[in-house]
C-alpha cells in the first residue's frame, strides 16, 4: 500500500513538472499571430523570414491569418491578432479615431498599385462609362486611385463606377474574367494581367502623390507592451526577411516565383519593378514621418507622430 502510495506521489510530482517544463518551452519560444490580406509580393517579407529560417532562429513560431484589410485591423484592435501587414489609410483612420496600435516597421514608401485595363482603353478618357474595381473604401489604393482619377478630369459616380472587390487576387479575376474592363492591382497581379494582355494604364508608384505608407508591420500598444520580447524577435526576425528581399535577388525571386506560383521570368520582372520601393531599414525618419501625416490630415505635431510610430526596435537592430 505504501509502495502504491509513493507511486502515485511520484507520478504527481512528475506530471506537474512535466506542465511546468511545456508552460516553460511555450513562454520561451512565443507565438505571434499576424494578419495579412493575402499572398502579395509585400507579405513575400514574411514569407522569406519563415522560410530562411530567421523566426526559427529568434526563437518565435508565427502563424498568419488571411482576411480582409478592415477586419484584419478590427481583430487587432480587439488582440485576435498582434500584428498586421497593413500600414495604409484603414490603419491610420483607427489610429486618429484613437485605436491603440502602432506602425513599427515599413517595408515600402511609395505606392505599389496599377491600374489595369482592357486594352481598348488607351487614356484615361476612355474609362468614361466604364467600371473600375478596387478593393475597399477609404483604402490606400482606393484613394489613389480617386486622386488619379480627379488628376485626369474624372469623377466617380459621374463619370465611372468604383465597385468594392475586395483583395488585389479577386481583382485581377474580375478583370480577366471580364467582370469589370479596369482594376486596381498589386503585384504579381499586375504582371500576370499584361501576361494576358491587358494595358498598364497607371503606375500610382510614378504619380507624386506625396509621402505614402504601403506594407509593413502594425501593432496594437499592449502587444508591445505586455510582450516586448516577442514582439522584439518577431520584428527582428522580419527586418531580416526585408533586408534579404533587398539584397538577394536570386533567392528573392525563387521564394516569390513559389509563394506567388509565378514563372520566374514574371516573377523576375515583378521584383525589378518593386524593390526599389522598398526601404533598405524599415523605418523612415522623423520628418518622413511628419511630412506623411500632414499630407493625409493637414496637420501634424509631436504627439501625433508618436501617436503613430514607433520605431525603436527598428532603429536599434544594425
Amino acid at each position: 500500500m505504501k509502495t502504491r502510495r509513493l507511486l502515485w506521489l511520484f507520478a504527481a510530482v512528475f506530471a506537474c513538472c512535466v506542465s511546468q517544463f511545456v508552460t516553460l518551452a511555450q513562454e520561451s519560444r512565443p507565438t505571434v499571430k499576424v494578419h495579412t490580406p493575402g499572398p502579395s509580393i509585400l507579405s513575400v517579407v514574411f514569407q522569406i523570414a519563415e522560410e530562411q529560417g530567421f523566426y526559427h532562429d529568434e526563437g518565435v513560431n508565427v502563424d498568419f491569418l488571411t482576411m480582409p484589410t478592415g477586419a484584419g485591423i478590427q481583430a487587432l484592435i480587439a488582440g485576435n491578432v498582434d500584428a498586421s501587414q497593413i500600414l495604409g489609410l484603414t490603419l491610420r483612420a483607427a489610429i486618429n479615431r484613437g485605436a491603440p496600435l502602432k506602425i513599427v516597421m515599413v517595408f515600402n514608401d511609395r505606392p505599389t498599385y496599377w491600374l489595369m485595363t482592357k486594352k481598348e482603353i488607351a487614356s484615361p478618357d476612355d474609362l468614361k462609362g466604364k467600371i473600375i474595381g478596387s478593393s475597399s473604401p477609404g483604402a490606400s489604393s482606393d484613394v489613389l486611385l480617386q486622386r488619379w482619377l480627379a488628376k485626369h478630369g474624372l469623377a466617380p459616380r459621374k463619370d465611372v463606377t468604383i465597385v468594392y472587390i475586395g483583395a488585389t487576387a479577386v481583382n485581377y479575376q474580375a478583370l480577366v474574367r471580364g467582370s469589370v474592363p479596369a482594376a486596381v492591382l498589386l503585384p504579381p497581379f499586375e504582371s500576370r494581367a499584361k501576361v494576358e494582355g491587358f494595358r498598364e494604364l497607371a503606375n500610382f508608384g510614378k504619380e507624386d502623390f506625396g509621402p505614402f505608407l504601403g506594407g509593413g508591420v502594425s501593432v496594437s500598444d499592449k502587444f508591445l507592451r505586455e510582450r516586448p520580447d516577442a514582439a522584439a524577435r518577431f520584428l527582428r526576425a522580419t527586418w531580416r526577411g526585408l533586408r534579404f528581399f533587398k539584397t538577394n535577388r536570386k533567392g528573392s525571386v525563387a521564394i516569390s516565383a513559389k509563394f506567388l506560383n509565378l514563372q520566374p521570368e514574371v516573377a523576375e520582372s515583378v521584383y525589378d519593378g518593386i524593390m526599389p520601393l522598398f526601404t533598405d531599414h524599415g523605418y523612415n525618419s522623423d520628418n518622413w514621418q511628419a511630412k506623411v501625416l500632414e499630407h493625409e490630415v493637414g496637420r501634424t505635431d509631436k504627439s501625433l507622430v508618436q501617436k503613430t510610430f514607433n520605431f525603436s526596435v527598428l532603429r536599434s537592430l544594425k
